[in-house]
């Protein structure tokens, strides 16, 4: 059995460091995370939502993308990951892109281990 590659790449979260994101050395109040959006698996017009998990809490972030090729930057409370340390010591990131036409494509997983 052969495992397929997904179209679309996992998303760059900016403020990790060697798979880990420290929250005492994120400035502000969000964690900013980067997509890159190249045609065809993004096109203008596509929508993007982003979904970060830690143990049962789920948040997410959504963007329509104006320009291909591009970054689109999205922001996750820093809260989010604050309220749900007690619980969750690692998060997970993906992110679909739903083009104009109807289709949907699930990107990479990226799991970082976050700590205070």
């Amino acid at each position: 059995m052969s495992s397929q590659t997904k179209a679309l790449a996992a998303p760059n979260v900016k403020d990790a460091n060697n798979n880990q994101l420290k929250l005492s050395a994120i400035k502000g109040d969000a964690v900013t995370v980067h997509i890159h959006a190249f045609p065809p698996a993004i096109t203008e017009g596509s929508r993007i939502k982003l979904f970060t998990k830690m143990g049962n809490a789920e948040d997410f972030a959504e963007s329509t993308v104006t320009t291909v090729p591009s970054i689109i930057e999205l922001k996750v409370r820093k809260s989010f990951f604050e309220e749900n340390l007690a619980s969750a010591s690692s998060a997970t990131f993906h992110y679909t892109a739903a083009n104009v036409g109807g289709a949907e494509e699930t990107s990479e997983k990226i799991i970082l281990t976050v700590v205070n």
